[in-house]
């Protein structure tokens, strides 16, 4: 959900990555808070949880959250997690994220994409060996 309410003084918003390799070795199973060591833990999540649990990153940890297309043009994003039809949402009438099915689920706009610096300081052959140069 896209809230634009940030200002200088008083930011809402929180940047996040893609983190944690997959098993064929590419990028990404998990959403990385900026600038932490904290992914979005997406396993053993059920509908109805009123609360998105992290844990510390590992980069081999395989696929728990994914960025999926619900808009024929990519704009609009759904945030699977686990391995059910579920995904993160925004519950209504509040700013508090939850897990519903897909089907019921906020719809998601990456904003501002950017690839970091330190990404672009990485030799070819690291970038290479990390699934790509995105």
């Amino acid at each position: 959900r896209a809230w634009n309410t940030d200002t200088h003084t008083q930011p809402q918003s929180q940047w996040w990555h893609g983190s944690n390799r997959l098993e064929n070795g590419s990028c990404c199973g998990s959403l990385r808070a900026w600038n932490t060591d904290q992914c979005i833990n997406g396993r053993g999540v059920s509908t109805g949880a009123e609360k998105v649990p992290t844990h510390t990153c590992n980069l081999d940890s395989g696929k728990e959250v994914s960025l999926t297309p619900s808009s024929d043009d990519g704009e609009e994003l759904l945030l699977k997690v686990g391995l059910k039809d579920n995904c993160i949402s925004v519950e209504k009438g509040s700013k508090l994220l939850t897990i519903v099915p897909c089907k019921d689920a906020s719809k998601w706009l990456k904003r501002k994409p950017f690839t970091p610096i330190e990404y672009e300081m990485l030799s070819s052959e690291t970038k290479a060996m990390w699934g790509g140069d995105n």
